[in-house]
């Protein structure tokens, strides 16, 4: 692995943190490239690769509501808002409600198994 790989995993990593606030927030592409003030490919891309100026990720953190840092660093203080907000993400998209009850049922045991 060089150096550029750890690069590439980072910047990759940004993009799906982007991805995730977006979709936790329901919030479209195109409203979000609206609020970015670009098109919705520079979007895509930005959410594929994780490359994106300053400006860039001030605009983007401005329309995701967050700091800019916490875009960045997934194991910052606030890393636990940003996994809950992918978890309640992928909660909304489970239609059923025996699904949803083991769902639920799966995370209390876990988070009880920590103690």
């Amino acid at each position: 692995m060089t150096i550029d790989d750890i690069e590439d995993d980072d910047s990759r990593a940004i993009g799906a943190r982007i991805r995730a606030r977006r979709e936790a927030m329901e919030l479209s592409l195109a409203d979000f490239a609206a609020g970015m003030r670009l098109d919705v490919e520079a979007c895509a891309l930005i959410e594929a690769t994780g490359r994106l100026s300053a400006r860039q990720l001030q605009a983007a953190a401005r329309a995701l509501d967050v700091p800019p840092h916490e875009l960045l660093d997934a194991d910052g203080p606030d890393a636990r808002v940003e996994q809950s907000l992918i978890v309640q993400s992928y909660f909304r998209r489970i239609d059923d409600p025996a699904l949803r009850h083991a769902a639920l049922t799966l995370l209390g045991q876990l988070a009880a198994a920590r103690r």
